[in-house]
């Protein structure tokens, strides 16, 4: 130090100090730039990182391209691929939670730039979503004054589109600020097309108006007492394609986009019957209004079986009451009412010794209905009637059952398809049952006798009327045999007598003549001529008389 000052060798370690404190901070300082909260720190090389995985979309979730990533306040960036990502690396954060603050931005021309914030964890990787602002087209597309559905309104340049409501109504978002040609377009329509000017994260009306390239046919259809036809079908051919439309909740409709000419337009609904329009004009841009309908219901049936418990009832009443609709069930109990218009009704079922039963029912338009009917025993006594073939032990069905007795009105019933039938709520006595069927030998059971609250069963057997083979011809009475007998041999004569005419005709030589004489023969054996009468002229002998003298 010598040739040197006091003050010289004084700035020289000033120099020197700052040398090494400017070193200092320089290898202290990651050459990313690690900061935090928007402010940079020096930090150490072994201090905790994180990895940042950042996703930018907008509003519509449509990853961007190209979209510029900052941590805020910060110079660096970094720029999104084609599916809207980037990764940010060697970022310091505290590696429990929650983890470091970190203020992300994303840049997008046309967009307005949002700041997301996030927490980072050290010694992981993160994932960040940042959403930026478009604009947004909106409006109503409509026809004839009306609005119109199923339009597919769009941005070709940016493969932006959307599809209008039944209002008409559509909404295009995420739109970059810029100038936009917006198309509207849909089939059986002149498309239309529109200038948009968006400002960034801005809305533009843009509204409208679709002329048809083919006309529509509307109308309504309804019920006769004029009540709307919700979900009838309107069904309309044209050229190879049938085109099928519904009605809605007023009972209106509407046929579309259809080419000019003349058309047949059918209208019809489960449980109606059809109808059809014909000569409809239609012509190109034009509807065709107030082609309406008036469709007539089909007539419905209720049906189903009447049994009391298990017993299959016939000869029961089933009504409809406040009509005259009314069936009687068969020897199965089966019923059947048929030509009802749809409604709400009572159905009334009825027989001796049992509960009236009254039911009510709704029946739909076009539906049947299966109504199944259990009756009630009335309170009382109860005879069961069985009855059968004495032959074959087989139940008779169809056997009318007559029972009297006891002081009550005689009652006649028929046993089912089982041969069964059973009187109920009869009072404790004496009763006299009466079986009568075609065919079979009547019955008659006298002094049955009930007691009170007792449930009886009489078991019957029937014998047919030709149980036995009395006559001559198996099978039959004498009677019947001979009546047979005397047919037979009617027949036979009068085929004889046939017989003999016919052959009279083929060879009416050898017939008899009643009147015909064999003609004599002459000595020689043939035939001879036959010689006529003597006249007064001449004697037995040849000769002549004298005239005037006899001889």
């Amino acid at each position: 130090m010598k040739g040197l000052s006091t003050s010289s060798a004084s700035a020289l370690v000033a120099i020197f100090v700052l040398i090494l404190f400017l070193g200092t901070v320089s290898i202290a300082q990651p050459l990313e730039g690690p900061f935090r909260d928007g402010t940079f720190e020096a930090r150490s090389l072994d201090s905790n990182t994180a990895t940042v995985n950042v996703t930018v979309t907008d509003d519509q979730e449509r990853p961007m391209h190209n979209a510029e990533v900052r941590l805020l306040g910060g110079s660096n960036f970094w720029t999104t691929d084609e599916n809207g990502s980037a990764q940010i690396t060697g970022l310091y954060a505290n590696d429990t939670a929650p983890g470091t603050s970190y203020n992300f931005t994303a840049t997008v021309t046309g967009y307005r730039s949002t700041v997301t914030q996030a927490w980072i964890l050290g010694n992981a990787t993160n994932n960040v979503t940042i959403i930026v602002e478009g604009g947004t087209v909106l409006g109503t597309v409509s026809s004839q004054g009306g609005p119109l559905k199923g339009v597919n309104v769009s941005i070709t340049a940016l493969g932006y589109f959307n599809i209008t409501d039944l209002e008409g109504k559509y909404r295009l978002s995420g739109i970059p600020a810029g100038t936009h040609s917006v198309t509207a377009a849909r089939t059986g329509y002149d498309s239309k097309t529109a200038t948009a000017t968006l400002s960034v994260a801005g809305v533009y009306l843009c509204d409208f108006s679709l002329t048809p390239l083919n006309g529509t046919i509307s109308g309504s259809v309804s019920n006769e007492a004029a009540t709307p036809l919700v979900g009838a079908n309107l069904t309309i051919t044209v050229g190879l394609k049938t085109v099928i439309v519904s009605t809605n909740e007023s009972g209106a409709y509407e046929l579309p986009d259809i080419p000019e000419g003349t058309y047949s337009v059918t209208a019809s609904l489960n449980g109606f019957y059809s109808a059809t329009k014909t000569n409809v004009s239609v012509t190109r841009g034009n509807r065709t209004d107030n082609v309406n309908f008036t469709l007539y219901q089909k007539p419905n049936k209720i049906y189903g079986v009447v049994k009391a418990r298990t017993l299959l009832l016939p000869g029961v009443n089933i009504s409809i009451m406040g009509t005259s609709f009314y069936n009687i069930s068969d020897y199965e109990g089966s019923y059947q009412i048929t030509n009802i218009s749809a409604g709400m009704y009572n159905i009334s079922a009825y027989l001796d010794g049992y509960k009236t039963s009254i039911t009510p029912v709704t029946i739909l338009a076009g539906t049947d209905l299966l109504l199944n009917i259990d009756l009630s025993e009335l309170p009382g006594s109860q005879l069961l009637v069985r009855v059968s073939e004495a032959s074959t032990g087989d139940p008779l069905v169809g056997v009318v059952i007559t029972i009297s007795g006891n002081g009550m009105d005689p009652q006649r019933q028929s046993t089912n398809i089982d041969g069964k039938f059973a009187f109920t709520g009869l009072d404790p006595g004496n009763y006299t049952l009466q079986l009568v069927k075609d065919g079979f030998k009547p019955v008659e059971l006298q002094k049955i006798t009930l007691g009170e609250g007792q449930n009886q069963t009489v078991t019957v057997t029937m014998e047919p009327l030709r149980e036995s083979n009395t006559g001559f011809i198996f099978g039959f009475d004498m009677a019947h045999s001979m009546m047979i007998l005397a047919l037979f041999l009617t027949i036979v004569i009068l085929a004889m007598a046939v017989w003999l005419r016919i052959k009279t005709f083929q060879t009416p030589e050898n017939a008899p003549a009643v009147y015909d004489e064999e003609p004599e023969k002459t000595e020689e054996g043939e035939e001879g001529v036959e010689e006529p009468a003597p006249t007064l002229e001449e004697t037995p002998n040849g000769e002549k008389p004298e005239n005037g003298k006899k001889n």
